[in-house]
């Protein structure tokens, strides 16, 4: 028997989340290998995982045509015929003006077959070409002889006067890619093919670049098979070939899948090897019969949706007829109800017959494979693997050997395999119909010219001073680009006062800042549109003289904040501020700016999540913060209910900081009927049966009034949290401000009766506050003081210090509460595979590094259950620095056994 688990995406997977595109994720199809043996399902199941994650394979990714200049990216990889752009490894310019550039341009892992084409911008030129052999001779040029072995490159030198250009032209080039192993029908050799079949196994094999899996985990007659296939002459040319680029960013896997879609192919482990399949006319592997195979009442059956059944389906392939642009192959057939239409793209497909006999395919596979089966065998019943086509025999449809291919096995209960098949159907491998060929373009614009000219250009003066005080004048320039799809980036230019231009930069979109310009100095910018086909550029548009005055400006508040909720968590969303000196933006909550609690800042981006909110209606505010911190002269609001947080705080400190006043230390405040305000104040109580005597002793207060501070200072003791760890600080705060327009100092000789009593109504004071907050981990070594924001930190000892700056003698402050909790994250202990004998285990936690500040309040185990008898686990003696773990069987006897799996959960 023989039931694989899949390692790649299935066939079909480009088409459609459905059950007929068979699109299931790599790795989410889980089957046994050949055998019965649990061993043996492990063993598919970790190499398929393994081939999952990759995560010590490199990343690659698809982008425009430009160079990059980097020794830091992967190198690229070619697999038949691309055009390319590749990475500069060498530079140097030399001789009068700068007019001469020597250049060595890196394409891709080599061997490959040739390096031809190579243009300068549109420009023809000539070339040293290495083809990426290990042994390869320096270019002259290069002072340090680098050879570059297994790396394709070219080297050149270039004029600037006879290119006509500025600056480093985009290089292009066309390339046949890599050597590879083919198998020619007695031997194995290493020469160039784009056959799909033998570069999906040099990215598996290859340990420089791919996944480095070895021959013995390859079934090479899967493969030879499979390339027999690709290789096969359809309508006059070869079924199936691959001119694919590999460049940055995506998973090898991912890379994987997108190679293994252009030619309808899946990977299988089975029998400990990887086993390549194609979706293609097949002989059925087994005949299931409900008498014999399925398992009574476990057939179910399903149809797909009509939505997933196309009229027209479009696939996207890149055409070297149209300067390797994105072109679309159509298949339609009108007999398909409605007007539903799929667009699939094939990066690697470049011939519009082969990306039009996959429309076709696609297509047919959405109208004829619409039935989908799931049911249970027996272990030792099923023979066949996952992408075989199999013959189902069932009375209740009555269907006598229908054909299905097996898209899932997976494990069940009872020595039971669940199988998931999908309607199997040999007329979606015809080639009856006609394809029509969709030109994204429809009315190309002539490649060979530049793109139109940008519009409505404006400049105008933006400036600003640096922490130095250094003033810096910039130049904004806005436009618009041009509806033109020739267009890929404009070149601003520059000139001061009537001398030539130069350039100061490029943007892919309408605004550009221009830096650091000279104040009385009249400038002209001049925006040029380049062209995406061999980087062609316009004459360009010139704007008006503008002279700089040299100005100062604060940012704008970002014109929207939106507030939206998920689970515990706040999601802030902002409209980011388009002025070329924004640092980032700051969020605080509370009744306004001055007063708000500071949540996070110099934020960057347009969004941010805070994990620390609880329930309430709150005001959020934003603003914008400069290179020279200035903030926005306005902030932008919102306000939210924050519901239902469900969060269960691990709360190991909770203290009201007016419990401590004794402890604290006080500047210019004092402790005044058990409320903390400052000397000047009186209480905001009724006021009529007191007398000075209750109020603290004020220096020079009979010498009339005093040159008291405006400042003041609040700083706590040093407070403990027993261990170093993280934790998550939060604060309460409840403290008031107004302006009642009366002083204790200012009336010396009047009693307390002379005084009205406090009034909400007077309007608010003008006051400052600032939170701050150090840490150490032995109280002795302590951090700076800083701005305290809700959030984790990682400390044992913390203390804070609260500072306030009123702005008249009349203003009134009073602080009647500060709460402050500290807040621990959830410590989770696994412990896989533990030996329990009889009588129990003790589970030292500091054995696994771990310390809990109270008890744990979950104890969960999965018990391996080699007998007849079930066991489970009895967590016995629990304390915050061990457990006793015994297993016992149902009659409650100490039997002792293994845990696979313990996971203790507490904080």
């Amino acid at each position: 028997m023989g039931v694989g688990a899949l390692v790649g995406i299935a066939a079909g997977a480009a088409a459609a989340s459905t059950a007929a595109g068979v699109t299931v994720a790599a790795g989410a199809m889980i089957g046994f290998s050949v055998g019965n043996s649990y061993d043996n399902y492990k063993e598919a199941k970790e190499f398929q995982e393994s081939m999952n994650q990759s995560k010590n394979s490199p990343t690659y990714s698809f982008g425009p045509i430009s160079n990059t200049k980097s020794h830091q990216i992967p190198i690229p990889v070619a697999y038949g015929r691309n055009l390319a752009a590749g990475n500069i490894i060498n530079q140097k310019i030399h001789g009068k003006n700068d007019r001469y550039m020597d250049l060595q341009v890196g394409i891709s892992e080599g061997p490959i077959e040739s390096i031809s084409e190579i243009k300068a911008d549109d420009k023809d030129v000539s070339a040293e070409v290495k083809l990426g052999y290990r042994s390869q001779t320096a270019w002259s040029k290069n002072e340090h002889g680098q050879t570059f072995p297994y790396l394709a490159y070219y080297s050149l030198t270039l004029d600037a006067e006879k290119l006509k250009t500025s600056g480093t032209p985009t290089m292009t080039a066309i390339i046949k890619g890599r050597h590879v192993r083919v198998w020619t029908g007695s031997r194995w050799v290493t020469k160039y093919s784009n056959n799909p079949v033998w570069c999906v196994l040099d990215f598996l094999t290859n340990k420089r670049f791919g996944f480095g899996v070895k021959d013995k985990f390859i079934n090479f007659d899967s493969f030879k098979e499979a390339a027999e296939y690709a290789d096969e002459i359809v309508d006059g040319e070869r079924r199936f070939e691959l001119d694919f680029m590999i460049d940055a960013k995506s998973s090898a896997l991912d890379i994987l899948n997108e190679i293994l879609s252009t030619f309808r192919a899946f990977l299988i482990y089975s029998n400990g090897q990887l086993k390549l399949k194609i979706d293609k006319p097949e002989i059925a592997a087994q005949s299931f019969t409900f008498e014999e195979h399925i398992i009574a009442e476990s057939f179910v059956r399903s149809r797909t949706s009509r939505k997933d059944r196309y009229e027209s389906v479009i696939v996207e392939y890149t055409d070297p007829n149209e300067n390797f642009e994105t072109i679309g192959a159509r298949f339609l057939d009108k007999s398909v109800p409605g007007e539903t239409i799929k667009t699939i793209t094939l990066n690697g497909v470049n011939r519009f017959s082969q990306a039009g006999r996959e429309a076709r395919y696609y297509q047919k596979k959405s109208k004829y494979c619409v039935e989908v089966i799931n049911f249970k065998a027996g272990i030792n019943s099923v023979e066949a693997e996952v992408g075989d086509k199999v013959l189902i025999t069932h009375p209740r449809p009555g269907w006598t050997d229908k054909p299905f291919r097996i898209m899932e096995i997976s494990e069940s209960e009872n020595e039971e395999l669940a199988i998931t098949a999908v309607e199997y159907n040999e007329a979606i491998y015809t080639d009856n119909g006609i394809v029509q060929q969709e030109n994204y373009g429809s009315e190309l614009e002539n490649p060979l010219e530049a793109p139109r000219e940008v519009s409505d250009l404006k400049v105008s003066e933006y400036g600003y001073t640096t922490v130095d005080g250094n003033l810096m004048s910039n130049l904004i320039v806005e436009f618009s680009t041009p509806d033109d799809e020739r267009f890929s980036k404009a070149i601003i230019d520059i000139s001061e006062n009537g001398g030539p231009y130069r350039i100061r930069g490029e943007t892919e979109g309408g605004s550009f800042e221009i830096e650091n310009l000279k104040v009385n100095v009249s400038y002209q910018v001049r925006v040029r549109t380049v062209s995406k086909y061999r980087s062609i550029t316009s004459d360009g548009i010139i704007s008006r003289d503008i002279i700089i005055s040299g100005k100062d400006n604060k940012p704008a508040a970002p014109e929207t904040l939106q507030v939206a909720q998920k689970g515990a968590k706040l999601i802030f969303k902002w409209q980011e501020v388009n002025e070329p000196d924004v640092l980032g933006y700051e969020i605080r909550k509370g009744t306004d700016w001055g007063n708000g609690e500071v949540l996070g800042t110099k934020l960057t981006g347009d969004r941010w999540t805070s994990e620390n909110e609880i329930d309430g209606t709150h005001m959020y505010m934003i603003k914008t913060i400069d290179r020279v911190r200035q903030y926005s002269s306005s902030f932008t609001s919102a306000i939210f209910e924050v519901s239902g947080t469900g969060q269960e705080l691990n709360i190991i400190i909770e203290r009201n900081e007016l419990d401590y006043i004794d402890n604290a230390t006080l500047d210019n405040i004092d402790n005044i009927n058990g409320k903390i305000a400052f000397f000047h104040m009186y209480n905001l109580e009724d006021l009529a049966g007191y007398n000075l005597d209750d109020w603290p002793d004020i220096p020079a207060f009979a010498n009339g009034l005093p040159d008291y501070d405006f400042n003041a200072e609040y700083m706590t003791e040093i407070i403990d949290t027993v261990r170093v760890g993280r934790t998550d600080i939060r604060l309460k705060k409840d403290w008031f401000f107004q302006d009642s327009g009366l002083s204790l100092l200012s009336f010396p000789n009047r009693g307390l009766d002379d005084f009205p009593n406090n009034s909400l109504d007077n309007p608010p004071a003008i006051y400052e506050t600032e939170i701050y907050v150090r840490f150490s981990d032995d109280n002795v070594e302590w951090s700076d003081w800083q701005t305290y924001m809700t959030g984790e930190y990682k400390f044992r000892y913390c203390q804070f210090k609260f500072t306030f700056q009123l702005e008249t003698e009349t203003a009134e402050f009073e602080l009647n509460e500060i709460k402050q909790f500290f807040d621990v994250p959830d410590l989770e202990l696994e412990i896989d595979n533990l030996s329990v004998p009889v009588g129990g285990k003790t589970i030292n936690y500091s054995d696994y590094g771990i310390k809990y500040y109270e008890i744990p309040r979950g104890y969960n185990y999965y018990l391996l259950q080699d007998g007849s008898t079930m066991k489970y686990a009895d967590f016995q003696n629990k304390t915050i620095d061990s457990v006793d773990v015994v297993i016992k069987d149902i009659n409650n006897n100490d039997v002792g056994g293994t845990a696979e799996k313990i996971i203790i959960e507490g904080y």
